[in-house]
């Protein structure tokens, strides 16, 4: 339906008196009481009433009911009984579904709905679900509305799908919403994904365990070791020991090696026996050897290790002896000796005399031996050095043995022209005395004893 045009009897002067007030109603069906109100009368006098209104009526309907009722009252001017007197009624539209100026060719939009719209102009009478109405036409409600559903006039969502905000549903929810989901109005996490915490859901500290926090207020207890705060968002200082500190002040439980106070940020004196000093005041727990004092910083005497009080000499350090440590070790094969008499420590006895260096002996291994070396010994105890003499001395052995036979030859000619007929037996040289380079007597004081025998027949 576009309009109504109704004719009322015009004859007499009372007929405006009963034609005002009256109401047109639309239905589908004959109970009109249940249909649409479309249009009621509220001329304000009696001359101003048209008998032959032509009434915009638009909608979808089966009946059309014109109605006057008396028993309410009304304006003054009203009959007091309720009188009809119609001669005609126009109703003036297109079929259902269909739009045009005198015409209806043409086809209402999708978003119309129960496909209704204006006879002339082809706006949709209302929007079908999923729809509404910017201007003339229904249009599609924003994309991501939930199930589809938005205000028929303003096209804003009655709520969005997960992941999207605002009025149209527009706007992308942040990444760490819990299912995806926040406020339509603002974009806030209605709840947080674990590891993050508030309405913008801020990642939880690294300080916090497994990075897991409240999600509300992000705080979270005890805090890993490094940081401190309700939010575990604050790192210790650098020189606690273990990285750990109170959790709420910051302050180091203990200090690092090297380092002491408060805050562990001042260094321990630089001669504290492991660097360690007292967190208080600074003062070495023990000193390193050599050094004594409260802070390590005064010189034992000597070779001394020293009471850190006094600097009363109490050892010696390695390779010292004696009262205040003034006299060395000999040759022991350990770095130590006693420290009363320098006696060395038994520690190897690899090389024979205990306690002593290879080539060294006595009681403080201030000796050096002297090795002897027979000549069936050359093999064992001689090196390159004593080769060379051996051979040396097996020329001088060849040598006078040569010019001994040469020399015994000559006599025996001789002797057997006086002599012949007798016998010589065990004819024996002389041990002759020979002595090493001067290098080897420097070395280890030894001398080589050589003897030979010929034996002649």
């Amino acid at each position: 339906m576009e309009y109504v045009k109704i004719y009322y009897r015009d004859q007499v002067y009372q007929q405006r008196q009963r034609f005002g007030g009256y109401q047109v109603y639309q239905s589908n069906t004959s109970d009109w009481r249940n249909g649409h109100l479309c249009h009621i009368d509220t001329t304000s006098t009696s001359a101003a009433l048209s008998l032959t209104p032509e009434i915009n009526c638009t909608g979808s309907a089966q009946y059309l009911t014109i109605y006057s009722d008396r028993r309410s009252g009304g304006l003054w001017w009203y009959s007091e009984n309720a009188i009809l007197e119609l001669c005609e009624v126009e109703v003036y539209g297109c079929p259902l579904g269909k739009y045009g100026d005198g015409n209806c060719d043409s086809n209402c939009g999708v978003g119309c709905a129960n496909s209704l719209c204006d006879p002339v102009t082809g706006r949709c009478a209302y929007c079908a679900v999923g729809y509404y109405r910017p201007g003339s036409l229904c249009v599609e409600c924003p994309p991501n509305c939930y199930d589809s559903i938005c205000n028929a006039e303003s096209g804003v969502c009655s709520a969005c799908t997960p992941g999207y905000y605002g009025n149209h549903c527009n706007q992308t929810c942040l990444f760490n919403c819990k299912d995806n989901r926040c406020m339509q109005s603002n974009g806030e996490c209605e709840d947080c994904e674990d590891g993050f915490f508030g309405s913008s859901c801020d990642n939880c500290s690294v300080g916090c365990p497994n990075r897991v926090c409240d999600k509300i207020s992000g705080n979270c207890s005890p805090c890993r070791p490094g940081y401190f705060g309700v939010t575990c968002n604050t790192s210790c200082p650098s020189n606690c020991k273990g990285d750990v500190c109170n959790q709420t002040s910051g302050i180091c439980t203990e200090c690092a090696p090297d380092f002491y106070g408060i805050y562990c940020q001042q260094i321990c004196p630089a001669n504290c026996r492991d660097s360690l000093c007292a967190r208080g005041s600074g003062d070495c727990s023990a000193c390193e050897p050599g050094f004594f004092g409260l802070n390590c910083n005064m010189t034992c005497s000597g070779h001394c290790e020293c009471q850190q009080n006094n600097g009363t000499c109490i050892a010696c350090t390695g390779g010292y002896f004696g009262l205040n440590c003034e006299e060395k070790c000999g040759q022991c094969s350990a770095e130590s000796c006693s420290r009363s008499y320098g006696l060395c420590f038994c520690s190897d006895k690899t090389h024979g005399t205990c306690g002593c260096k290879h080539g060294w002996e006595g009681e403080k291994c201030t000796t050096q031996k002297v090795m002897k070396v027979s000549y069936d010994q050359t093999g064992t105890y001689a090196g390159a050095g004593v080769g060379v003499v051996i051979v040396l001395v097996l020329v001088v052995i060849a040598t006078v043995i040569i010019l001994r036979r040469k020399r015994f030859s000559k006599h025996k000619k001789e002797n057997q022209r006086e002599y012949r007929g007798k016998t010589f037996t065990n004819v024996e040289s002389l041990p002759i005395p020979f002595e090493t380079s001067d290098t080897q007597t420097s070395s280890g004081g030894n001398c080589v004893d050589i003897s030979y025998h010929v034996l002649m027949s």
